[in-house]
């Protein structure tokens, strides 16, 4: 059943892609990933962003082979292809959130301005994502690696256990800070838009949380062998 599952995912990620390529239509990307990009380049950016899609989708099919080599090559893609979605949504839009200031582009009733109820948001998303470091923390103090999926680490020895559950807690533990540093830039970038504190806290959060999850499936396939376990 894990593979079948793994490979619906495989095949909408695709799937996705494809539709973007074939039709050019930029409105399954977020709006401020296309909110400052000039109105022609548009397909382009979908275009291009269905491409990385493909390769992103196909590479978790290597992913969940039994073969440190392919598992490895799957990984090295799944990074690159996200990688470099995110350079052309930078490259046509001058940004990874923008968000339009133009009446044209712009709702009339949208105000970047800072208020409470941004920072409330903005609040809420980091509590969120500090919270989620709980099970990092957790697997980090105690050894105990229950709380991934059984496949995850059915062959890793007892002597390795230990080190196995620490660096994925670590890694774990990356994940939340970076989602956490993201959401944290996403509202500074909301309040002002043309400063370049927010752009740089959403890079950061982004590298973060892309390395904290390579770092993740490469615990995995080091001590347990392959990502998914034996069928």
């Amino acid at each position: 059943m894990k593979y079948v599952f793994m490979v619906l995912v495989m095949l909408f990620i695709v799937g996705l892609g494809i539709y973007m390529l074939v039709t050019g239509n930029y409105h399954l990307l977020h709006s401020y990933h296309y909110a400052t990009t000039p109105e022609a380049e548009r397909p382009q950016l979908a275009k291009e962003t269905g491409v990385c899609l493909i390769v992103c989708g196909l590479s978790t099919g290597l992913l969940i082979t039994n073969y440190s080599v392919l598992t490895i090559l799957g990984l090295i893609f799944f990074i690159a292809s996200i990688g470099a979605m995110l350079a052309c949504i930078v490259h046509h839009n001058g940004a990874l959130f923008s968000f339009a200031t133009t009446p044209s582009i712009q709702n009339k009733h949208h105000s970047t301005r800072f208020s409470f109820r941004t920072a409330l948001v903005g609040i809420v998303l980091v509590v969120v994502f500090v919270a989620l470091s709980a099970p990092a923390v957790y697997m980090m103090a105690t050894g105990d690696p229950r709380l991934l999926h059984y496949y995850h680490y059915e062959h890793v020895s007892a002597q390795a256990m230990p080190a196995f559950t620490f660096w994925e807690g670590f890694c774990m533990l990356g994940l939340s800070i970076g989602g956490a540093i993201t959401a944290l830039g996403g509202i500074v970038l909301y309040a002002a838009p043309h400063k370049h504190a927010g752009k740089i806290l959403c890079g950061l959060g982004v590298l973060i949380f892309v390395a904290s999850l390579a770092g993740m499936l490469l615990v995995i396939q080091y001590f347990n062998g392959s990502i998914m376990g034996s069928a």
